[in-house]
């Protein structure tokens, strides 16, 4: 899945997959951070930019990052832990359905249109944009 997280003012865009348990979150936008690869399972991370390598658990980090909102509540509707469901269409008259409910202390609302395809996530101050597969740059 690809698309723009955004936290204010503040854009990139990214791919975002899961393989074996592990999310692989790899930024392809802006230049200054293009090709920073963050890989998680949820508890352990690890961080890596033009072969610097940064590992951490975390736990030892004082703040929530977008890949730990973005893993967290994937997992947390994939595990069917408590959320609110609810059914509706979008600006364009689309049917879509919203969940939301609460992880990392903080509420998150995660979208997915009726295909079953994830359309946008927000959760603290992050938000998730999916780029759809027929808007993608060749």
């Amino acid at each position: 899945m690809s698309g723009t997280i955004s936290c204010g003012t503040v854009k990139a865009q990214a791919d975002i997959c899961r393989n074996d348990g592990l999310w692989k979150i790899t930024y392809t936008a802006p230049d200054s951070i293009s090709g920073m690869e963050i890989s998680t399972d949820g508890t352990e991370c690890k961080v890596s930019l033009g072969g610097i390598v940064f590992d951490y658990k975390n736990e030892d980090v004082p703040f929530i990052t977008a890949a730990d909102y973005i893993v967290a509540v994937i997992d947390s509707t994939a595990q069917k832990d408590s959320f609110t469901l609810t059914k509706g269409t979008n600006s364009k008259g689309e049917e879509e359905t919203r969940l939301q409910g609460s992880v990392l202390s903080s509420g998150y609302q995660l979208t997915i249109d009726k295909s079953g395809n994830i359309t946008s996530l927000s959760a603290g101050e992050y938000k998730f944009t999916a780029v759809a597969d027929d808007k993608k740059e060749s």
